[in-house]
């Protein structure tokens, strides 16, 4: 299915391209085309068409955008008075020049409430803050999904707590918010080729669903797991699709 999905929506650079994205769904996928068994195989989401090939991808996420209506927009970018709101999407395509890039989210008075800095030299993201002129402490975990010099597509998500990032398709990140000043504006360093906003609904679960989970909807959750479940309930309370991590089991 996901396969057709992509196909239908040209999740492909050009008709030679091997590599086939689809970003239609909470978990993007990557196939590559094996042409000795003529059909397509699942690629890793850290690896192969994802990260070597990150211009495919970035390409076949704007197309996936420009369809589901994301607004384009110029960097650096002013919001409005309501600033960068929970379930709003910032999405980022372009190239990364140098050792080092960085995406900044600020508040009116200039501080950096959240700072993405990928680090070649390093091989690590930065997160972080300065607030008052003062950094934080740099959150460094998980490895450096990028290449330097190649292709970039980042999806950076407000939540009601925080920041949700996703690199090439891929989650990555959450960072948890230090300030409770509104985003006022975003720059980065990043050579642009692509930038749109996305706005969503923002939910503090458990929620109810007025008009119920449509088809083609997407319910993304942003949180620190402490081994509960999440359930997908009718009105009647009876439960129609429970996600429920057993890391005992690898499942």
């Amino acid at each position: 299915e996901s396969v057709r999905v992509a196909l239908a929506n040209r999740g492909y650079m050009h008709c030679g391209a091997w590599c086939l994205y689809d970003f239609f769904r909470a978990a993007p996928r990557a196939f590559s085309w094996n042409p000795t068994r003529r059909c397509y195989g699942v690629q890793p989401v850290d690896g192969g068409c994802m990260v070597t090939y990150a211009n495919e991808a970035a390409d076949a996420l704007r197309k996936k955008n420009a369809a589901c209506g994301a607004a384009p927009l110029a960097l650096p970018h002013t919001f409005p008075e309501a600033g960068f709101a929970a379930g709003q999407s910032l999405d980022v395509a372009g190239q990364w020049d140098g050792d080092q890039f960085a995406v900044d989210f600020l508040d009116q008075d200039r501080n950096i409430v959240f700072h993405f800095n990928p680090r070649a030299g390093e091989g690590v993201v930065v997160r972080n803050s300065q607030l008052d002129g003062v950094w934080g402490t740099e959150e460094r975990d998980g490895a450096l999904p990028l290449t330097p010099g190649g292709a970039v597509a980042l999806e950076i998500t407000k939540t009601p707590t925080g920041y949700s990032v996703a690199v090439n398709g891929a989650p990555f990140a959450t960072f948890a918010d230090r300030s409770s000043a509104p985003v006022a504006s975003v720059e980065t360093s990043l050579t642009v080729t692509d930038a749109s906003l996305k706005q969503g609904e923002a939910l503090t679960l458990p929620a109810e669903l007025p008009t119920g989970l449509k088809v083609g909807q997407e319910l993304t959750l942003a949180a620190e797991w402490d081994g509960q479940a999440v359930d997908l309930k009718d009105g009647g309370g009876n439960i129609l699709l429970r996600v429920e991590p057993h890391p005992d089991e690898n499942a």
